[in-house]
């Protein structure tokens, strides 16, 4: 788990988060089920298929 020390700390998680969020990753994976991730790997595979 991620405890910011200073205010500079915090900032540098929120451009990662930021980033990742631009790049399409889900910050919030953890909580993702295993039904999700299919329907997201189901998504893209279609989209790769065309």
């Amino acid at each position: 788990m991620f405890t910011p020390r200073t205010l500079d700390d915090l900032r540098e998680k929120e451009k990662r988060i930021q980033k990742d969020k631009c790049d399409g990753i889900k910050t919030e994976a953890r909580y993702t089920t295993i039904d999700e991730l299919f329907d997201l790997w189901a998504k893209y595979e279609k989209r790769a298929e065309e």
